[in-house]
């Protein structure tokens, strides 16, 4: 009981402690098929227990209404930011002048294309007013390094993948878990690289001097992250020893 009741307080010490910040980087590449090419770029970050993405667009061309502009803006950032997964992921837009990851040619009207780099301020392409955020939450996709996902779309070349039932085929779709999972990779390829504090090292250790090592077998290396929250490592270290 002793020995639950020490774990029991390594637990609650530690989960309750605010993860270690990642800074802001930027995440930018290109992408084509046979038929479409783009290139992409946004900042991401891991901050206050969340997982940030910031997408900067420069507006050009007509001058859509602010109360479009902030349709769009909150319609990409709520249809993004999802509590899905284990830690939140919150997006974030912003219209700028300068240091922009895209830039955006509006159309006064429906007169022109609606695409990732032209939107119109009207009709959303056809499906009417009131899908103006998810067609720019679509057109959004594509600027965080996504393909669209139906026939005759700048799909997968190789996997070709359409029909998905996600805002990457129809506005009527959300958004897919595979969507994030470049996002999540690159926090658990982040998080693998912070060190485990030496306040968590020093009470393990002072744990093993008192109760000594259950199991001779059980090595260090239980604390390899693979990608998972150290924490999770070490306190299956920990039940290794103790019990």
């Amino acid at each position: 009981m002793k020995k639950l009741l020490i774990l029991l307080m390594f637990c609650g010490m530690y989960t309750k402690a605010p993860a270690a910040n990642i800074p802001w980087e930027t995440i930018s590449g290109s992408m084509s098929n046979d038929e479409f090419g783009w290139n992409y770029s946004y900042d991401i970050g891991f901050f206050n227990d969340t997982l940030m993405i910031d997408l900067d667009i420069r507006l050009e061309g007509a001058t859509a209404a602010q109360s479009l502009l902030d349709r769009w803006e909150s319609g990409i950032e709520q249809i993004w930011s999802t509590n899905r997964f284990a830690i939140p992921i919150s997006f974030n837009i912003d219209w700028v002048f300068e240091n922009y990851d895209q830039i955006v040619i509006i159309h006064d009207g429906n007169t022109g294309p609606f695409n990732m780099t032209t939107w119109n301020t009207m009709d959303a392409n056809g499906w009417g007013d009131e899908y103006q955020e998810a067609i720019v939450a679509h057109e959004a996709g594509h600027m965080f390094g996504l393909w669209d996902e139906y026939p005759g779309g700048a799909v997968d070349p190789i996997t070709r993948l359409i029909n998905t039932g996600g805002l990457m085929q129809t506005l009527d779709g959300g958004t897919l878990d595979p969507y994030y999972y470049d996002i999540l990779n690159w926090y658990h390829h982040n998080l693998a690289n912070i060190p485990i504090p030496p306040t968590v090292w020093l009470f393990g250790s002072g744990l093993i001097g008192i109760f000594g090592v259950k199991n001779s077998s059980v090595r260090l290396d239980f604390c390899v992250l693979n990608g998972n929250h150290f924490f999770d490592s070490y306190l299956y270290f920990l039940k290794k020893i103790l019990f």
